[in-house]
């Protein structure tokens, strides 16, 4: 069987590249030392993880692991799902939320097939989890990184955990991940991109994570969503640059939320006051 070997320790650099580099000064990231920065900060083993160009490619590779070609996808949610799976030949269908009991639910109708979904919040709702699902759950965490946080976490042989710091950090990293049984590593030791960007492997060596405040807003319109990323409205049209969509029926709007008081207050005045 054709195996990939691990990222090992560089050695002392020397005045001549061995990595066809312009320059010393313009290398490749060190991607034993990203892969140990990542794994002793989150309490990782080396062997549940690989590390990606953003989500878009943990999710890549994640479908490329499936060993079918036909895919449930949560609905609505990220559109790159679609795309990708559209550009894989994937025979996927659309499993929509459902709005009950104050609660956004999918409406799986079995588990025949693998599934995308989200963690808690997608993009744009937040909704109830499919914990009992039992075949393979590709389970996108950008919104929480919930998993990734959790130092006693379980991995099970039915899920793929993908996700990002674009939410949490700076989109312009391009910092994604890819977490998975141990049963799985050599197949994506395979498939994982041999480096990442020199920034995010910076970033790496002195993670921050930052959230925006969960504000207590004085607004005419109830309330669905609220992230540190963005808020969500009952409305078909807002005052404000917003994304109008529909789930069960219900016209839901989204927004950015803000990372300071003054542009906050700058939203309310404009819902409490404009005439749409």
């Amino acid at each position: 069987m054709f195996t990939r070997d691990r990222y090992k320790p560089e050695t002392v650099p020397s005045f001549i590249s061995i990595k066809n580099e312009p320059s010393l000064d313009k290398t490749y990231p060190n991607m034993y030392n990203v892969y140990t920065n990542f794994s002793n900060h989150f309490s990782i083993p080396i062997n549940n993880f690989i590390l990606t160009n953003g989500c878009e490619n943990a999710l890549k590779i994640a479908m490329m692991m499936l060993s079918g070609k036909d895919l449930y996808i949560e609905h609505p949610s990220w559109a790159m799902v679609d795309v990708i799976a559209e550009g894989f030949g994937f025979n996927y269908t659309h499993v929509d939320y459902t709005f009950r009991n104050d609660n956004f639910i999918l409406n799986i109708p079995d588990d025949s097939y693998p599934i995308y979904t989200t963690d808690t919040y997608s993009n744009l709702i937040k909704h109830e989890n499919i914990d009992s699902y039992r075949n393979i759950k590709i389970i996108d965490e950008t919104y929480t990184n919930r998993i990734l946080l959790n130092k006693d976490r379980i991995l099970t042989e039915n899920e793929f955990i993908i996700g990002s710091f674009s939410k949490c950090a700076n989109p312009a990293l391009r910092l994604g991940y890819l977490i998975y049984h141990e049963k799985y590593d050599d197949r994506a030791q395979l498939l994982r991109e041999q480096y990442i960007c020199g920034a995010a492997a910076n970033y790496l060596e002195n993670i921050i994570m930052h959230r925006n405040p969960i504000w207590d807003w004085n607004i005419p319109y109830e309330i669905i969503t609220h992230h540190y990323v963005y808020v969500t409205l009952q409305a078909k049209e807002l005052p404000i640059p917003h994304k109008h969509f529909i789930v069960d029926g219900i016209d839901l709007c989204r927004f950015g939320n803000p990372d300071d008081n003054y542009k906050k207050e700058y939203i309310e005045w404009k819902l409490n006051t404009s005439n749409v």
